[in-house]
C-alpha cells in the first residue's frame, strides 16, 4: 500500500503542477490583454451641420467635436471628405488646428466651412468626418447628409 500512495503522489503532483502552470499562463494572458486595451487611445466624435439644407453656392458650418474617452492622451486629427469633392468644398483656414492632443475627458470643437453646388433641383451629398490617430488608425467616424438645392 505504501508503494501505491507514493505512486499516486508522484502522478498527481505532476498533474497539479501542470494545472497550476496553465492557470498562471491564462492569468498572465488576461492581464496582458487588459493592459493593452487600457493603453489604447479612445475617443468619441460628434458632428453637426448648422444647416442640413442650403441653396447652391451657399455655405454652412460643420461643427466637429472630439472627446477623449480613454485613460491615455488622445493624439488625433479631424478629416472631412465628401462623396463629390467638386460639388462640396470643405474649407478650414488653419489646417494645423485640425490636429489635437487631448488628455482624459477633454474635448475640442472646430468649425469647418462647407460650400455646396448643384445644378439639379435637389442633390444630397454624404460628408464623412473621422478622427484619425497618429498611426492613421480611425478612432471614430460619423456621417452627415447635406442637401443642396438649385436656386429659384
Amino acid at each position: 500500500m505504501a508503494t501505491t500512495i507514493k505512486e499516486a503522489y508522484e502522478k498527481y503532483l505532476w498533474v497539479g503542477i501542470v494545472v497550476v502552470a496553465i492557470a498562471v499562463l491564462v492569468l498572465i494572458y488576461f492581464l496582458a490583454n487588459s493592459l493593452v486595451e487600457s493603453s489604447k487611445a479612445k475617443g468619441q466624435l460628434s458632428v453637426n451641420l448648422e444647416d442640413n439644407s442650403i441653396k447652391s453656392n451657399d455655405t454652412t458650418n460643420l461643427l466637429v467635436t472630439a472627446r477623449n474617452t480613454g485613460k491615455t492622451p488622445l493624439e488625433g486629427e479631424f478629416t472631412v471628405s465628401a462623396d463629390d469633392s467638386e460639388a462640396v468644398i470643405v474649407t478650414y483656414e488653419e489646417t494645423d488646428l485640425l490636429k489635437f492632443r487631448l488628455l482624459e475627458d477633454e474635448s475640442i470643437t472646430r468649425n469647418i466651412d462647407i460650400q455646396g453646388f448643384s445644378k439639379a433641383i435637389r442633390t444630397d451629398y454624404k460628408i464623412d468626418v473621422q478622427i484619425k490617430g497618429t498611426n492613421e488608425s480611425i478612432i471614430d467616424t460619423k456621417t452627415v447628409i447635406l442637401t443642396v438645392k438649385k436656386p429659384n
